[in-house]
């Protein structure tokens, strides 16, 4: 049984939703949205380019005296462009939480209060930043005193020589020179950035695009990766030769969140087919919650990190643009 605590129409389509894992603001929640606005022309007239804009949304979750969830709204920060994905940085940069969106104007911006931050699990003096994107690379930045800094940019996707969307790159949790990608050529792979070439390439286990990758924050050997082709895969990252299991969702894995205490949780956005949270390990995987109060594609998810033990979530969808936040009462821990 789940129990839905709040819900916001967030007014543009939800595609993204980040907790926020600094100490000290673990409370907040933020929402990225997306909307794109086609200008038809007139015959005989030349057509306006598409126009994208998006917003990020800033919310405070807390537990009232009858122990509910309790939402407020703290903030909305309006963009030129559509957010495509965004990360907290685990830690302080510079004495400031940093907030990292990826932009569908192809830019990477950060917001004080994805791509993907090397510092997700532990603390570093330099933490770094992954952006896969739609040309067949991927980069790596660092935030330095005078702004965002290009470290590396390669291609590390493509389809017959033609670019493509590099629809994911998510950093190992527990190596920090090590990252993971996958794109719309249905290939994942392994990077380490002392090297040149991929480290792995798995390119016969997924049918269609490979969207979604997430490190075990708890478990340095254990990856998961979601796809379009409606399955998660579970790999024990020294031996990638074969996945330890495959379970199948009956949607699209657009998102995957490990919860950041119990082991064997998984959180999965899974596009037509709703929220679903996983008990997955090596030794089997088995569908515990299945959240469908949402009505369209499930794509932004994430637990509140506000309180221990959670089984508080946040989630989006795109086209009825709602987020709602909801628990799952018989979780067992």
């Amino acid at each position: 049984m789940t129990t839905t605590h709040a819900t916001r129409d967030t007014e543009l389509h939800a595609d993204c939703v980040e907790s926020c894992p600094v100490p000290g603001l673990e409370h907040l929640v933020a929402v990225g949205t997306y909307h794109l606005t086609k200008h038809p022309a007139a015959p005989g007239e030349t057509p306006l380019p598409d126009t994208r804009r998006g917003t990020v949304r800033l919310h405070a979750l807390s537990r009232d005296a009858a122990n509910a969830v309790a939402v407020t709204d703290v903030a909305t920060h309006v963009m030129q462009s559509g957010i495509f994905d965004m990360k907290w940085s685990r830690d302080r940069v510079y004495e400031k939480a940093l907030l990292g969106l990826a932009t569908a104007a192809g830019t990477l911006e950060l917001l004080a209060w994805s791509e993907d931050w090397s510092n997700r699990v532990h603390a570093t003096p330099d933490p770094k930043i992954a952006v896969s994107q739609s040309n067949s690379n991927l980069s790596v930045w660092q935030q330095t005193p005078s702004g965002l800094e290009a470290i590396r940019e390669w291609r590390a996707h493509d389809m017959f020589g033609q670019d493509i969307e590099v629809w994911i790159t998510a950093w190992h949790a527990h190596v920090e020179h090590v990252l993971y990608s996958g794109g719309d050529d249905a290939v994942f792979k392994g990077w380490d950035l002392r090297m040149d070439r991929p480290t792995f390439l798995k390119r016969d286990v997924h049918s269609m695009g490979v969207c979604s990758v997430q490190s075990h924050p708890l478990d340095e050997h254990l990856v998961a990766v979601g796809s379009y082709d409606e399955a998660i895969t579970l790999w024990d990252a020294r031996h990638m030769s074969t996945p330890l299991l495959r379970h199948e969702t009956g949607g699209g894995v657009w998102r995957l969140k490990w919860h950041p205490e119990q082991k064997t949780w998984l959180l999965a956005a899974c596009m037509h087919n709703g929220f679903q949270i996983l008990d997955m390990s090596p030794e089997g995987s088995d569908m515990r919650v299945h959240y469908t109060k949402q009505t369209s594609l499930a794509y932004g998810v994430d637990w509140w990190y506000g309180e221990p033990s959670t089984r508080t979530v946040g989630s989006g969808s795109f086209y009825d643009h709602s987020f709602h936040v909801w628990s799952a009462d018989d979780l067992a821990m």
